[in-house]
């Protein structure tokens, strides 16, 4: 009886041991790799065969901050995930897979890899830390994430489709750290209703809000230069847009499918200080703009057959955009000031088949040659075009 005693006593001293040492160790079920500093670690995802619905990445790992999520870390399959959407299949899982339901982010974190979380459906929300600088290239992209979603402003570089069709999405605060908004970072973000760009940012690239279809309203705020084509493109519900007067390269395109509303000056459609198109243009006879005007949009006059005689345009002017005056071929004159940045291409074009008895448009500009930013065919469509032109610099 005793020696059946010491037995049972020994199993549990053991047993407690056990336990003890399993306390000790790493029960998170991640992996980590040491950064090339040798002084950090990223956290590369699970272990194989410790998936689990929730991923606590702690601080430190082997007594070293915690600083990166590699890419793919967490992603649910993510070459399959690209490929079913290339070729609209179906997105192939495993009876094994656990979904990812929860992550907790630590403070150390300072960058998010590409495609880290493509794919996590189950993922509703995340909680960014207060360091991050970069989010990779769709890290979230067709995410489970919804409701609002507010960037550090740590934040600096956000990546190509970083949250693009996160469809449960209903707000966006970009950083105040970056100067740029990534092509197609929250492409087919449908359920998204609004969105706070703040000062700082400079440039909104391709694609980058197109197909928010809930989309109701957006301001653009000052020192925001340049934006590209399709960036708000199909956002039917957008009617309500405010631009400054910073912009210096753009398109119409950028918001082409949208229910913009415009506001009425003379036959000129309007958004601010930005002319968007003429209405009624076999009518329109003469130049007139809004006071302030500061930019001419892509095709704005084009069409205008019959608006006649000499065009002088005016000093808060920056930008013509491309065929802005295409074929309008009863213009004699045109006076361009020092204050236009930008000119498109073919603004000025289309002057070959002119039926007026003057064959030659003359057009003088302040600048004494042309500048940078401006079109290389910015006033002709082909070199047969040259001859029915007139350029005089510095008048």
């Amino acid at each position: 009886m005793k020696k059946l005693l010491s037995i049972l006593l020994l199993v549990a001293l053991l047993g407690t041991t056990a336990l003890l040492f399993a306390s000790c160790g790493d029960k998170s079920g991640l992996e980590f790799k040491l950064n090339d500093d040798g002084q950090s670690y990223t956290c590369i995802g699970f272990k194989e065969g410790k998936e689990a619905a929730e991923a606590i990445i702690p601080e430190t790992y082997k007594d070293l901050p915690v600083t990166a999520i590699a890419a793919n870390a967490f992603a649910d399959n993510p070459l399959m995930d690209l490929y079913a959407s290339a070729f609209g299949g179906k997105e192939e899982s495993s009876d094994d897979d656990v979904a990812l339901t929860s992550v907790t982010i630590p403070e150390s974190v300072t960058k998010i890899g590409n495609q880290a979380f493509l794919g996590c459906k189950s993922l509703k929300s995340i909680t960014l830390p207060a360091n991050l600088k970069e989010i990779g290239s769709e890290a979230f992209a067709r995410s489970g994430i919804s409701g609002a979603l507010t960037l550090p402003n740590t934040v600096k570089t956000l990546g190509m489709g970083a949250f693009s069709e996160c469809a449960g999405l209903t707000s966006v605060t970009l950083s105040t750290g970056m100067t740029e908004i990534a092509n197609s970072a929250f492409y087919k973000c449908t359920g998204l209703t609004s969105v706070t760009i703040p000062e700082g940012i400079t440039t909104i690239e391709v694609g980058a809000f197109g197909k928010c279809a809930a989309l109701t309203e957006v301001v653009i705020p000052d020192g925001v230069t340049k934006i590209e084509y399709d960036s708000f493109a199909e956002c039917s519900a957008l009617k309500k847009l405010t631009l400054p007067d910073t912009l210096e390269d753009w398109s119409r395109t950028a918001f082409s499918g949208c229910a913009l509303e415009y506001e009425t000056y003379e036959n000129g459609k309007y958004i601010g200080n930005w002319l968007f198109y003429m209405s009624d243009k076999e009518n329109v006879t003469s130049f007139k703009l809004k006071e302030g005007t500061v930019g001419i949009m892509d095709q704005a006059f084009s069409g205008c057959k019959n608006m006649a005689g000499a065009v002088v345009i005016p000093d808060t002017v920056k930008v013509i955009a491309s065929e802005a005056f295409y074929g309008c071929e009863k213009i004699t004159s045109v006076r361009i000031p020092a204050s236009v940045k930008y000119v498109g291409r073919n603004a000025f074009a289309g002057w070959v088949d002119r039926t007026s008895a003057n064959k030659t448009l003359v057009i003088n500009c302040e600048v004494s040659e042309i500048p940078e930013e401006w079109n290389g065919n910015w006033y002709y469509s082909n070199a047969y075009d040259d001859e029915n032109y007139t350029i005089n610099w510095g008048k």
